[in-house]
């Protein structure tokens, strides 16, 4: 009896209008030709242009089975897959290039407004006053070191916080971005998941689908 392992992904983008096995899931199996077979599985068909379908590892552990009843199928990743089409569509470097300029450029001057609110809100300019009357008894003209250290010590941090300089990492951890759109994305998959299964449209075995078309 062959083993088949399958790590479902949680969501996928495809432009093919038929979804294989392969596209949605990584297989794992000792004989090739098995695996083969079971990667180039036809899973879903696109209906009348839809953008999203959700599907059960269970609609895909009954799919396998019926083809092949004497096989034995793990599954070891997610327990429904999101489905998106999307159109393929050439890149544009300039218009890429536009939109992720307008990007830091939001970016940019929104931590820069955030940043002078705050110091607004908490009257700095008169902090700093107060921290170099008490430190050397006399009253501070001008900008003096403590602006010159809060300004490098400010920017010093938001680029360790963020671990990136350019195009490298400062650390190999991954950045709190990185780590926010994770967490954002995997919230996003559950609540689609759940929001199909709720409404009856997540396709968890022949059975639902057939009723589905029926309606």
């Amino acid at each position: 009896m062959e083993t088949i392992y399958v790590k479902l992904d949680g969501k996928i983008k495809i432009a093919d209008s038929t979804v294989l096995l392969q596209d949605m899931a990584t297989i794992y199996c000792t004989n090739t030709t098995v695996n083969q077979l079971v990667r180039e599985l036809p899973v879903y068909s696109r209906q009348n242009g839809e953008v999203r379908r959700v599907i059960s590892i269970m609609y895909i552990l009954e799919l396998v089975l019926q083809n092949h009843p004497n096989w034995s199928i793990a599954s070891i990743g997610e327990s429904a897959c999101v489905i998106e089409w999307q159109e393929r569509k050439k890149q544009n470097g300039i218009w890429e290039n536009c939109k992720i300029l307008f990007v830091a450029l939001i970016c940019f001057f929104g931590t820069s407004f955030s940043i002078m609110a705050y110091h607004n809100d908490i009257n700095i300019t008169n902090l700093f006053g107060n921290i170099y009357s008490l430190a050397l008894g006399k009253e501070k003209a001008g900008i003096t070191f403590m602006e010159i250290a809060y300004s490098l010590g400010l920017s010093m941090g938001i680029l360790v916080f963020f671990n990136h300089v350019g195009k490298r990492r400062i650390t190999k951890d991954p950045t709190p971005v990185e780590v926010e759109m994770r967490a954002y994305e995997d919230s996003i998959n559950l609540a689609l998941s759940e929001i199909a299964e709720r409404e009856n449209q997540i396709i968890s075995c022949n059975e639902n689908q057939k009723n589905e078309g029926k309606q």
